[in-house]
């Protein structure tokens, strides 16, 4: 079993306990996740601050890039890939805005090359069958969409308009 040694400030051992049977991208994972939380709370407390000193709080370091580049996280990941099933599963307004990111997004990249991703499914890293439920996206399984979600969806249709 693997033990990973992270120096910090805090209590080490509890840490050093805390990614003992974790294997090394997991803990690096964990604890990129903490560190963007704690800036995170370092923001909001030195705006607080200064909202209390009566001065005006400066705006967060965080750029677009950077906040692109922490959704990946410290993934291999070189594709965002979402499920159009889900995609129209979301509220209403989302799916417009990301309509018009996608079509922000073609007309930036006009002479795309003309290649093609595949997608693998995996559970347990090993390759499975796409699932029925997240490829029909014409007729699609609110329950198995709600039981992902972690609740009742809104009344979105997810249907072809």
């Amino acid at each position: 079993m693997s033990v990973f040694e992270v120096v910090s400030g805090g209590d080490r051992r509890s840490l050093i306990k805390r990614f003992e049977r974790k294997s090394k991208q997991q803990a690096i994972s964990e604890l990129v996740e903490f560190h963007l939380l704690n800036c995170a709370r370092i923001e909001k407390l030195e705006q607080e601050l200064a909202q209390a000193q009566g001065r005006q709080a400066p705006e967060p370091q965080s750029t677009g890039h950077d906040r692109l580049w922490h959704w990946f996280g410290l993934s291999r990941s070189a594709y965002a890939i979402m499920p159009r099933v889900m995609m129209h599963a979301m509220p209403d307004d989302w799916q417009g805005r990301m309509a018009t990111l996608l079509d922000e997004w073609m007309a930036f990249w006009p002479n795309m090359l003309d290649i093609d991703a595949y997608v693998q499914i995996r559970r347990a890293g090993r390759i499975i069958p796409t699932p029925t439920w997240l490829i029909n996206y014409r007729h699609p399984d609110r329950q198995q969409l709600a039981e992902i979600h972690g609740g009742a969806l809104e009344g979105q249709p997810c249907v072809e308009p």
